[in-house]
């Protein structure tokens, strides 16, 4: 074959129009999408923030209550807190003092990114061998 024939560039020509069309259509979608994440990552943001407020209003609360019951065992004996109203009494300090709140650091996730267009590769190829 030494030259693509009229059908085979009009076969190409409908490629190109087809690819064209669907990769504009691609675009929009993505595009739509990223929007309406961004839209929707606000939202999330707004959550977070109450939900880290909560958090830190539980720390403080923990904070406070261990710190008064130790305190309180701070002021009974060695005899008391080595008996077994005393030592049930630090373990429920040591419960207070386990628990554990981790505020939430989400991040926005990232928008699609398109493919690059290489339809122009198609449609540029060149109808005939270079000599």
């Amino acid at each position: 074959m030494k030259k693509l024939s009229n059908a085979t560039l009009a076969a190409r020509d409908a490629l190109v129009t087809r690819l064209r069309a669907h990769y504009a259509a691609l675009d929009t979608a993505v595009d739509a999408f990223n929007v309406q994440m961004d839209e929707k990552w606000e939202s999330v943001v707004e959550a977070q923030d109450a939900y880290n407020d909560a958090v830190s209003d539980a720390k403080e609360w923990l904070e406070q209550h261990a710190t008064d019951m130790e305190e309180y065992r701070d002021e009974r004996s060695d005899r008391w807190r080595d008996s077994a109203p005393g030592l049930a009494y630090q373990a429920w300090i040591d419960a207070f003092r386990g628990v554990e709140l981790e505020e939430s650091e989400l991040e926005i996730p990232r928008g699609l990114d398109m493919p690059g267009e290489q339809i122009d590769d198609l449609e540029g190829l060149p109808d005939t061998p270079d000599a």
